[in-house]
């Protein structure tokens, strides 16, 4: 995203939103598996994501893929960040 506009904020905070509804289970490493914590979750479903995170070298992925797609952080990323306790 080029610009941090209003709609672009807007979209960050409803993702962010979304933190909540998720737990997450380490995986093992750098692996950390994902789920909806009632089952389902809004924009995402029932479906559990797998993300990647290398605080060392401050790589974060996720297989949802919104980032590639969107160029704006998801909220199993996000979740992640919280979980970490990355704040930079």
């Amino acid at each position: 995203l080029e610009r941090y506009t209003k709609h672009v904020y807007l979209r960050f905070r409803n993702e962010f939103e979304l933190i909540g509804r998720y737990n997450v289970l380490p995986f093992g490493g750098n692996f950390y598996r994902l789920e909806p914590n009632r089952g389902w979750c809004a924009k995402y479903g029932p479906r559990k994501y797998m993300v990647t995170a290398n605080r060392e070298e401050g790589m974060y992925s996720c297989e949802c893929s919104k980032m590639d797609r969107d160029g704006m952080l998801c909220c199993h990323i996000l979740k992640i960040f919280t979980y970490l306790g990355v704040d930079v």
